[in-house]
């Protein structure tokens, strides 16, 4: 990995927008997400397996989960 393009170093514990620390995070980060019951559209959007097939959710309270932030690019 020292001679590829692949994220090494320690980890950081952050709490909050990692864009704060960091303003070019991009990446991969295990999140503990909390969504509060109380959205009328909840945003965070999750792949499902159910017996039917796949469905995309869109779910509300507490979980952890692997989140890819993408670096955007203003123009």
């Amino acid at each position: 990995m020292h001679s590829q393009e692949m994220p090494i170093g320690t980890p950081t514990f952050f709490n909050g927008d990692i864009r704060a620390i960091n303003p070019e995070a991009f990446g991969f980060f295990y999140c503990e997400i909390i969504a509060p019951d109380n959205l009328l559209h909840p945003i965070i959007q999750l792949m499902f397996k159910t017996v039917n097939g796949i469905r995309t959710i869109s779910p509300l309270g507490n979980w952890k989960d692997m989140i890819f932030l993408v670096k955007w690019i203003m123009l």
